[in-house]
């Protein structure tokens, strides 16, 4: 009986510190890699927004003759002057 109970042996806790630290390496890897591409992907977002404000104030110097001032702001793109139609849907939000 004494014999057969020391053949069923558990795993140490030098095994278990070994697994759970690996683990460990293993998910702060996976985390800096999700952090890098949020990161990556909000600065797409963002420079993606900044060339259809661009595209916007062509078509605004396009069909007016110059860029809105800095008192007109980007809003004249929304609500241009006179009866014009809108250049854009709504100014994105960085």
């Amino acid at each position: 009986m004494r014999n057969r109970r020391s053949q069923r042996r558990g795993f140490t806790l030098i095994e278990i510190m070994v697994v759970i630290t690996l683990i460990g390496m293993i998910a702060a890897a996976v985390g800096i890699a999700a952090v890098n591409m949020l990161s990556k992907g909000q600065s797409d977002s963002a420079r993606s927004q900044a060339y259809e404000i661009a595209k916007g104030l062509d078509m605004y110097r396009v069909q007016y003759g110059r860029y809105p001032s800095n008192s007109e702001g980007l809003e004249v793109l929304v609500n241009p002057p006179g009866n014009g139609k809108p250049i854009m849907e709504k100014i994105p939000h960085d």
